[in-house]
């Protein structure tokens, strides 16, 4: 054959699929070998480390947010320690205005898993931070507050929750909120209707 001539049709496709079956061939020794860990971890996220905070699909179950506290292996089985986060809304079942879909509380409900149940890393922040940064991220969650599952508690109570603007309600990073142009109060737009320009609180207008 020339240099630089092009192969026939069918050719090419015969020397394409003999190349896919090579590779499938080295993969599948790979895979059976005694020093490569099955794991679809190991394959796909290959930086999951201690403290890091991660998306965990059990069987049956929808994915649950858990933070890796070890990880180990024992007779080529790699295991994890997680403690597990309850959303607030989805797993507790909480129906409060001032609750955000994102929340998260902190449980002291420790479990072992399977570390080919770690699905993919996610981000836990403070309230405050997580209303610094951008929303539309999935995988972007907060959390100002712990669960009991056993005694069924949150810490700290609802009542001990900083409140904010006219509605005296903790508050709600999934709401419209715009601060007092002069002592910089939280007040939810629903809360306050109309107003042009720069916002002044009730009190901040009295005392004007």
């Amino acid at each position: 054959m020339q240099k630089g001539r092009l192969l026939p049709l069918h050719k090419r496709r015969l020397l394409q699929e003999a190349q896919a079956a090579y590779k499938l061939l080295k993969l599948e020794k790979m895979y059976s070998s005694s020093s490569y860990n099955s794991s679809p971890i190991d394959f796909a996220m290959p930086s999951i480390k201690t403290g890091d905070i991660c998306s965990v699909r059990l069987e049956g179950t929808h994915p649950g947010i858990a933070k890796v506290l070890e990880i180990k292996e024992e007779s080529g089985v790699k295991t994890c320690k997680i403690q597990w986060f309850y959303r607030a809304i989805q797993d507790l079942e909480l129906s409060h205005d001032f609750l955000g879909s994102n929340e998260l509380f902190i449980s002291n409900l420790i479990q072992n898993v399977d570390l080919a149940c770690i699905d993919c890393k996610v981000d836990v922040v403070s309230l405050e931070e997580y209303k610094t940064l951008d929303k539309s991220d999935s995988d972007l969650y907060f959390t100002r507050a712990s669960y009991d599952p056993k005694k069924k508690t949150v810490n700290p109570t609802f009542s001990r929750w900083k409140r904010v603007c006219y509605c005296k309600k903790p508050e709600n990073p999934d709401k419209e909120f715009i601060n007092c142009a002069k002592c910089h109060a939280l007040f939810h737009l629903a809360c306050i209707g109309d107003f042009f320009g720069k916002y002044l609180c009730k009190k901040c207008t009295k005392n004007n």
